[in-house]
């Protein structure tokens, strides 16, 4: 927060309405809140310490629905459930990066429209190793590498 505060403000108007609008949302917090959050994201990164004691690696999806092209900025809904924001719909991206643990999108198929399906692997601290080799070995599984693709752009 720090560094974008010192932008000039005529550079604000050249980022996309999401960016803005959490800069202003940013701008109305308070310390005790940036307290409140960093005491918030401890206790999840101390939870996913512990959970990673008993496994490799946490698999889940990378994203909650199938792939768009990437003219779409975000999802405003996934099946009936509404996002007030881009926010919303990358709920299992959040956690390795408010926990700031090591973590890999793996695409493991290919939807009709040839876009790829991914999982995201997060690993334990300082786990890279780990979570690179978890990674190779689910794109082995699945018969990969899947890519890289070249964007699919519509229009």
């Amino acid at each position: 927060m720090a560094s974008f505060s010192r932008l000039p403000e005529d550079v604000h108007r050249h980022f996309k309405p999401a960016l803005r609008d959490n800069w202003a949302f940013a701008r109305t917090l308070t310390i005790e809140d940036f307290a409140r959050a960093n005491i918030d994201r401890t206790r999840l990164f101390l939870g996913m310490q512990g959970f990673l004691e008993n496994f490799d690696v946490l698999a889940c999806p990378t994203v909650g629905c199938m792939p768009r092209n990437s003219d779409i900025e975000w999802i405003g809904d996934i099946e009936g459930e509404a996002f007030g924001d881009y926010l919303g719909w990358m709920k299992f991206a959040f956690l390795a990066t408010t926990t700031g643990l090591p973590a890999a999108s793996v695409p493991v198929a290919v939807s009709p429209d040839g876009l790829p399906i991914g999982i995201q692997l997060v690993g334990p601290p300082r786990g890279e190793a780990t979570v690179l080799a978890v990674a190779r070995a689910v794109e082995m599984a699945v018969g990969g590498p899947i890519g890289p693709i070249d964007p699919v752009v519509t229009g």
